[in-house]
């Protein structure tokens, strides 16, 4: 790979990173939820019984609360980035390079399943996107990539 291709690569990858990102805030975001259910159960029973822990639900409320904020957050980033992703692609004159571009980088498929949607080997799909990267324009107004 040369120095343009690693670049693009970088930059196009970037939405799948914050996408599993996301992914990963949410799962931790059901547990916070499965969590505070059980605590809920636990205080009602505790209530009953004459002493109530406010605290845990309080405490799981606001790691709820942040983790959330972050989340929309993320998805705001994330949006802003495919844009940008997509826009880059779009520039790609080669039809077969921006459908492979599109497959691999907003849908996430691997080259092998997009060689089986495309029609192609994967020797061929490898060929495609080796060329397709040479055709990404990286934006300039595009923070660094991490």
């Amino acid at each position: 790979m040369n120095a343009q291709q690693n670049l693009s690569i970088k930059f196009l990858k970037q939405a799948y990173r914050l996408n599993e990102l996301i992914e990963s805030n949410l799962v931790e975001l059901q547990k916070f939820k499965d969590l505070s259910t059980h605590i809920t159960a636990n205080i009602s029973k505790e209530a009953v019984q004459g002493g109530m822990n406010s605290d845990k639900i309080g405490s799981i409320v606001v790691r709820i609360v942040e983790l959330q904020n972050t989340i929309d957050d993320e998805i705001d980033s994330y949006v802003d980035i495919e844009k940008d992703i997509r826009n880059a692609i779009n520039e790609v004159q080669n039809r077969n390079e921006q459908l492979l571009l599109r497959l691999k980088y907003l849908e996430f498929l691997s080259l092998e399943k997009i060689a089986g949607r495309m029609g192609y080997s994967t020797k061929q799909v490898n060929r495609i996107h080796i060329e397709a990267l040479n055709h990404i324009k990286i934006p300039k107004d595009v923070p660094k990539c991490p």
